[in-house]
């Protein structure tokens, strides 16, 4: 994504939503540092957050529960 486009896609959104990234699968190591990563997709959209008991983070796109909150998505992927 040019960032003309991704500019253009986020001014959007609201300017006061939280800003997450979302990873189309595993991050690639490069000498124990992440891979490069491509922005696809810029959009908003209603989630629900948990942890599970390792503490990893997961996302539930529900935009019917009362808990749901909105937050700016930013789609990536690996495959550059």
């Amino acid at each position: 994504m040019k960032v003309k486009d991704l500019i253009a896609k986020l001014s959007k959104l609201d300017p006061d939503l939280t800003v997450v990234c979302i990873e189309d699968g595993g991050v690639p190591l490069l000498n124990d540092y992440p891979g490069p990563f491509e922005i696809v997709d810029v959009n908003a959209q209603k989630v629900v957050t948990s942890r599970d008991n390792s503490g990893r983070v997961s996302i539930k796109f529900d935009h019917t529960d009362p808990g749901a909150w909105e937050l700016a998505l930013i789609g990536i992927t690996s495959d550059i």
